[in-house]
């Protein structure tokens, strides 16, 4: 129990490296897990941590994780010595959830260069002012449904508005689908990346990050 659940949490000690101290198991990100922060609020506050040095450490569950705070060093890692930090993390295992593990930043290894080079010439200066042409569309229908209403003082939800908007832009641009969520809140692509994105509920929370700390055992049980 020691080795598996507490010799992590002192990984950056051991190593020089400041750091906080970490629940066991759940690591730094206890204050998400238990709604004390949003996981932006986490992130934000393990950085600002340890004012003054380049780096810290985070613990993702029981997993290191390096803070890098010194924009030099970041340049260094993502420009220079890039060719040894080309992967990400592997979340969830292909055989768990292919349909997640297949997109960019799943990808590791040859199979990352080759979605990348596929990719690259979406990214073109002519495809990208086709996709501001189409993204400037969904604007338009999200200014047009507010000012249609013709109010002086409108309330909303924050939140659920921009996710709205955040939908139609990816509908027609990644899918070629024009939707407006704004005015018809009940469409099928909308609800379906609510449903997807929705971790509100307890279950969910404990069935993903039961996928991120015990993937193997994940990947067996969903066999049966």
């Amino acid at each position: 129990m020691w080795f598996l659940f507490l010799k992590p949490m002192n990984h950056f000690t051991r190593m020089g490296v400041k750091q906080s101290t970490p629940w066991p198991i759940v690591g730094d990100l206890w204050t998400n897990i238990f709604w004390q922060m949003s996981l932006l609020e986490t992130i934000e506050f393990s950085y600002n941590m340890f004012p003054g040095v380049r780096y810290s450490g985070f613990y993702q569950f029981s997993i290191p994780t390096l803070i890098i705070k010194d924009p030099e060093l970041l340049k260094q890692l993502t420009i220079r010595d890039f060719d040894h930090f080309t992967d990400h993390r592997t979340l969830i295992d292909a055989d768990v959830d292919p349909l997640w593990a297949g997109h960019l930043f799943a990808l590791t290894g040859r199979k990352w260069k080759d979605m990348r080079a596929t990719l690259s010439g979406s990214f073109s200066s002519s495809k990208i002012k086709n996709l501001f042409n189409l993204m400037n569309g969904a604007a338009e229908n999200f200014v047009t449904f507010f000012l249609n209403k013709n109010e002086k003082l409108i309330v909303l939800e924050m939140r659920d508005t921009f996710s709205r908007f955040a939908n139609d832009i990816i509908a027609t641009t990644a899918f070629g689908i024009e939707v407006d969520s704004l005015k018809s809140p009940n469409n099928p692509f909308h609800l379906l990346g609510k449903r997807i994105t929705d971790y509100s509920s307890l279950v969910k929370r404990l069935r993903f990050f039961a996928i991120l700390i015990m993937p193997k055992l994940t990947k067996v049980s969903s066999q049966f």
